[in-house]
């Protein structure tokens, strides 16, 4: 345990500094305490005692004041994540950490109500949320337990086929770590010859259809031109030998 304030009997003063870029870590079955009014220690003088501007990871437990001032409450736990408990006083609050989506707060007392929003982009599709540990999520809402909750959006995933000129192939919608599927019936384009899909426009990295599908993706259609053999009847005249030309290519008139 680090107690921080101060011991007039001692002539001792402890504080703690987390500047903007640092992180402080408080960890697994470690005290950060800065409750004790007998040491100075209220949300008036807080901030003289644990001045945090970067980050605290609570893995352990941090100890703060009774009767806390809401916004100076509201601005440090905006500072503050981890999996282990804040304790207030006489209430202890745990975090709520959310990855895609957002929460209507980020700490919570066992048996509070938290709010999820969900924020799905272009081209994903919501599909639900999973947890740790697991809790019931009913209409984007959970009770909270009297532990941290981590908290993932999951989502389907667009998977869009440009056939670049083709014909139109109609996009698939993947689930997270699933896998797109070769479309049934490949795209045509009158003097063409289909060439697969690609990630990339110019059709230099083939796309792997094992793959996992982990965002939004669009894959483009590679176009082979048929070639044609032209033929040049002189009509008596000298022989001027054939060309090979690719589809909707101009002829160079023969020297």
């Amino acid at each position: 345990t680090l107690l921080v304030g101060t011991d007039s009997s001692a002539d001792k003063k402890q504080t703690v500094t987390v500047p903007a870029d640092a992180t402080l870590t408080i960890q697994e079955n470690c005290i950060l305490d800065a409750s004790q009014t007998a040491l100075g220690l209220s949300w008036e003088t807080l901030d003289t005692y644990l001045s945090v501007a970067g980050k605290i990871v609570v893995n352990g437990t941090l100890k703060l004041p009774a009767n806390p001032i809401q916004e100076k409450l509201d601005a440090l736990l905006t500072h503050i994540s981890g999996t282990g408990q804040v304790i207030i006083g006489e209430s202890t609050v745990y975090p709520v950490t959310v990855t895609g989506g957002t929460a209507d707060k980020g700490f919570a007392k066992a048996g509070e109500t938290v709010t999820l929003t969900p924020e799905a982009g272009q081209g994903e599709v919501f599909r639900g949320w999973t947890t740790s540990p697991s809790v019931t999520i009913t209409d984007n809402t959970f009770t909270m337990p009297g532990q941290a909750v981590t908290v993932t959006e999951r989502y389907d995933y667009t998977v869009a086929f440009d056939s670049q000129g083709g014909s139109t192939v109609e996009s698939q919608t993947v689930e997270s770590g699933g896998k797109a599927t070769t479309p049934t019936t490949a795209p045509t384009r009158t003097g063409h010859t289909f060439g697969g899909w690609y990630t990339d426009a110019l059709g230099t990295t083939a796309y792997n259809f094992n793959s996992t599908v982990t965002a939004p993706l669009t894959l483009y259609a590679k176009w082979i031109p048929d070639k044609h053999t032209v033929t040049f009847d002189s009509q008596e005249g000298s022989a001027v030998a054939s060309v090979q030309a690719d589809y909707g290519t101009k002829l160079t008139r023969p020297t």
